[in-house]
């Protein structure tokens, strides 16, 4: 199945971070789910989407809670 790949420049272009920010969510394991080609990391468009998905919050107290507790609500 093709998939629709994004590369790190790209990722960090759309969240408006760093390239490095990205990097260090991979190894927290706290950003979106990625792929790993040799020396190459992508990210799938639908992986991305369902991350941002799960990071959406109608307010910043549910925000601080969901982070409180290490994840989405």
């Amino acid at each position: 199945m093709a998939q629709n790949l994004i590369t790190p420049k790209q990722l960090a272009e759309m969240f408006a971070v760093n390239e490095n920010t990205l990097e260090k969510w991979r190894l927290q394991g706290i950003g979106p789910k990625f792929i790993k080609i040799q020396r190459n990391v992508r990210y799938a468009a639908n992986d991305v989407d369902r991350w941002t998905n799960e990071h959406t919050f109608a307010s910043t107290k549910i925000a601080d809670a969901a982070l409180k507790f290490g994840g989405a609500l």
